[in-house]
């Protein structure tokens, strides 16, 4: 490892702490990088070696930049020698390739557990050497917010949009509410509706022992899809590639799964029934498509060639409980919520 020569003093004259209301800062420390937890990273994703790279090469080129703000932490509170890692994980992992033993932090408190949060997220607002939030970094923030133990932000549109005017500051109003929706994809404003989107729709088809993204689930045979619409262009064309390719001398069969992004009680079976009539156009297109490549009339190929693609049912997103405590939707159903019965 190699060991880095920090000066404290000089990086407290040249990047003073400055934190929001809320955000107490206690002491600017050199630590072992090994006795940092890095179990609170805000970020959606992984780190990439896309986002690492310039920061490693900024060190080796710049050295420490003591005009610029340290990471940030906060003590562990089952081990004060360890401290909890809040800002700066693309910094710390660029740490990591260039095998620095230890490396300076400041370490904080907080007022309350929503001012931690926000802090998170604040601290992202880019500022060289780092890497900036993402839609879905904030998206996740919210909801990670929401799910907290005592909550954090209220689930409602209004309390979101207040914490995204903090957190998200460098963002436009209409970036905020396009976080807004990210967010609602993951989390309903019903408590007995479950929202998806597309990853999480096919995590829910794997759960529930079906094929997903063409043919990812290998131990199920097929050819299948999770769509939030009943016409997905892309679906319609990377489909028909892999159905051609294992239909032989027509086309395989292909599944499609329907899910309503952000559903709402009172318009979930009209959604869902919208998404079927839209469903019923992609099979009409591919009929369009083969009559105008054999240059015959529509209605001879529509008695002649059939549709690779079947509807297989609505993911479960109704999860009202009926009077023993039951789940209403637990597997796929049909537009009205009933177990889903191929015809």
């Amino acid at each position: 490892m190699m060991k880095e020569n920090f000066d404290v003093v000089r990086s407290l004259y040249e990047s003073p702490p400055v934190y929001p209301k809320g955000v107490n800062h206690k002491e600017r420390v050199i630590v072992k990088r090994k006795n940092i937890i890095r179990s609170f990273q805000p970020r959606n994703l992984v780190l990439e070696i896309d986002n690492i790279a310039p920061i490693k090469n900024s060190y080796e080129i710049n050295g420490i930049l003591y005009d610029q703000p340290v990471k940030a932490g906060e003590l562990n509170t089952r081990d004060s020698s360890k401290i909890n890692l809040l800002s700066g994980y693309t910094r710390d992992a660029a740490e990591e390739e260039l095998e620095w033993e230890d490396t300076m932090i400041d370490v904080l408190e907080f007022d309350t557990p929503r001012i931690r949060r926000e802090f998170m997220y604040t601290s992202n607002i880019v500022k060289n050497p780092r890497t900036g939030n993402t839609n879905a970094d904030l998206a996740k923030g919210v909801v990670d917010g929401i799910n907290a133990d005592p909550p954090e932000i209220e689930n409602t549109d209004a309390d979101i949009l207040a914490f995204l005017d903090v957190v998200a500051a460098d963002k436009t109003e209409k970036q905020k509410k396009a976080i807004l929706l990210l967010a609602r994809k993951l989390k309903s404003p019903y408590g007995n509706m479950r929202p998806f989107d597309g990853k999480r729709a096919s995590e829910r088809l794997k759960e529930l022992g079906c094929q997903y993204g063409g043919q990812k689930n290998k131990n199920v045979q097929g050819i299948a899809y999770a769509s939030h619409t009943g016409f997905s262009k892309r679906i319609f064309w990377d489909s028909l590639k892999i159905a051609k390719k294992y239909g032989g001398t027509t086309y395989a069969t292909v599944t499609i799964y329907g899910y309503i992004e952000n559903p709402k009680p009172s318009e979930l079976e009209a959604d869902r029934k919208s998404w079927l009539e839209a469903f019923k156009e992609m099979k009409e297109k591919m009929i369009e498509i083969c009559s105008f490549g054999m240059d015959m009339n529509i209605s001879t190929v529509r008695d002649t060639i059939k549709s690779p693609f079947v509807f297989g049912g609505f993911l479960p997103q109704n999860e009202t409980r009926n009077s023993s405590g039951r789940i209403k939707e637990t597997g796929l159903v049909d537009e009205y919520g009933n177990p889903f019965v191929n015809k």
